[in-house]
């Protein structure tokens, strides 16, 4: 009777989280046919999942999810069709892209079946593909799949991934063991840290508002080994929980130069290199002569969801040089000396504010702190002096990185 309950409880909330227009990505589960080409959930009776690896790659402006599962038939020869579920609501959710579904390594045919949909703006579908089981064969299923983030709905600054482990109780007996690895790649340090935000509804001129950012957080609470990989691990479940992961917004920004060096067959020397987090790639200005007086602005974004928001900024960070590689950097131009404008706001008014930092011939990231934490979303860097590079009279820089205060 506790599968029946069960099982009757699952489809309901699942045609709950359908109706809500939740961000959905799943376990695999077992559909069948249904009237206008659409699938829907059903409970199998004779093939159980014993275990299961969910591994997530958390990127920065997507992730990767790869499922590797073992399934057991307990019964005769047998042919399932297997569905996951996506969906696409706009401005709510991102559909899965890239799907595909492997037995014991060999990539499986995948077709798209629609399900039933309460709107009409929204998309509900499955992914669909069918393997045949032998008598008590036991079968290892992989699933990979990418995915953009979905945001919140109302001002929270956040961006969050979903996985809902609840469809796996539809398989027969309950999961002897699920390992839910999560890996972050490609987001900074800081970017996983809560920080305060001053917002305004109304222009970049009136901030008169003060939020929080929460960090990191995972639902149910990941255990954490670095600060880039964190894990969760559930036995002999039927799984009545999802898992969600919720992420600040990245530390995103553009920049424009007074010049730069035109782009080769290999490298391209655009001002945004100096934000895009690849230390391999390089600002290079673009002027005859030593580069000084040249300089690269840095504007971080401040719009999202209709409000205007600014950080309070303790320190930024400085990668000198064309920092690829150590040969790269030598025979280039590095700077020497800089000058930092920016318009910090302070009582209502934006004040502009400049400082002159003499900057290591080092590879490594230098970091910066103002003597207060200032508040501002424009930081101009201008070339005052520089190291002569062996070779090259081009004048290059990395990295150019703002650090807001933390809270965590």
């Amino acid at each position: 009777m506790k599968k029946i309950n069960s099982l009757f409880n699952l489809i309901i909330l699942i045609i709950c989280f359908f109706n809500a227009g939740i961000f959905i990505f799943a376990d695999a589960a077992p559909i069948s046919p249904a009237s206008g080409s659409t699938v829907v959930p059903i409970y199998d009776t004779d093939i159980v999942l014993k275990h299961e690896i969910i591994n997530i790659y958390l990127k920065r402006h997507e992730f990767y999810v790869e499922v590797e599962y073992l399934f057991v038939n307990t019964s005769l020869a047998n042919n399932v069709t297997m569905g996951f579920p996506n969906i696409l609501v706009p401005s709510l959710t991102e559909p899965i892209e890239d799907f595909k579904a492997f037995d014991s390594g060999a990539e499986l045919y995948v077709y798209r079946k629609d399900t039933p949909s309460k709107y009409e703006w929204e998309e509900y579908y499955y992914e669909c593909f069918d393997v045949s089981f032998d008598a008590y064969e036991s079968k290892n299923i992989k699933n990979t799949y990418s995915s953009e983030y979905s945001t919140s709905w109302g001002y929270k600054m956040q961006r969050n991934m979903y996985y809902i482990l609840t469809t796996g109780a539809l398989w027969h007996e309950d999961i002897d063991n699920i390992l839910v690895n999560i890996y972050i790649e490609g987001i900074s340090l800081q970017e996983l840290y809560g920080r305060e935000v001053i917002c305004s509804d109304i222009d970049i001129t009136n901030y008169d508002e003060e939020e929080i950012i929460s960090g990191i957080d995972f639902s149910p609470y990941g255990i954490k080994v670095n600060d880039f990989y964190y894990f969760m691990e559930f036995k002999d479940v039927e799984p009545d929980f999802d898992i969600k992961v919720t992420l600040p917004l990245l530390l995103s920004g553009h920049a424009e130069s007074s010049s730069e060096l035109e782009a080769g067959s290999r490298y391209s020397y655009s001002a945004d290199n100096i934000c895009d987090y690849d230390p391999a790639t390089s600002w290079v200005e673009g002027v005859r002569g030593n580069g000084v007086g040249e300089y690269v602005s840095y504007h971080m974004d401040y719009y999202f969801q209709k409000r205007f928001y600014m950080y309070t900024i303790e320190k930024f960070g400085i990668i000198n040089g064309f920092a690829e590689n150590e040969t790269l950097f030598y025979s280039n131009n590095r700077v020497k000396t800089i000058k930092l404008e920016f318009k910090s706001l302070e009582n209502g008014s934006f004040i502009p504010q400049s400082v002159i930092i003499e900057l290591e011939d080092i590879m490594s990231m230098q970091y910066y702190y103002f003597d207060e934490p200032v508040i501002a979303k424009t930081f101009k860097i201008i070339i005052e002096d520089v190291y002569p590079g062996s070779e090259w009279d081009d004048t290059c820089m990395a990295e150019f990185q703002v650090f807001p205060v933390n809270i965590d």
